[in-house]
């Protein structure tokens, strides 16, 4: 079984593929460097309009497989969680399957 130093090297392999960046950090620290923008005075009013908040939530990985619940926020009532199965094929990890666990 993995760890979640395989799950972030999953993500950072996909970044590197699609040419984003990923920051390994708290929703919190975003938030006090200033990635975040607020519509009006309610601390959950926020967007990320340069990015995706991602969660990692739980997730399984062993030599050829892994399954990972995941959500991502744009903002407070604008994201979806999200169960992936991946393969690794050919030494890269593929989504071969998931399905929606929920929406906002």
């Amino acid at each position: 079984m993995g760890n979640a130093d395989d799950l972030i090297t999953l993500i950072a392999q996909y970044c590197d593929q699609t040419g984003t960046t990923l920051l390994v950090t708290s929703f919190d620290t975003i938030k006090e460097k200033g990635y975040l923008t607020f519509e009006s005075n309610d601390p959950d009013s926020w967007s990320f309009s340069n990015g995706a908040f991602i969660s990692l939530n739980n997730g399984e990985i062993d030599e050829d497989t892994a399954r990972i619940e995941a959500s991502a926020r744009l903002a407070p009532l604008f994201g979806h969680g999200d169960e992936f199965h991946l393969q690794k094929k050919d030494g890269h990890w593929a989504v071969v399957g998931g399905e929606p666990l929920w929406v906002s």
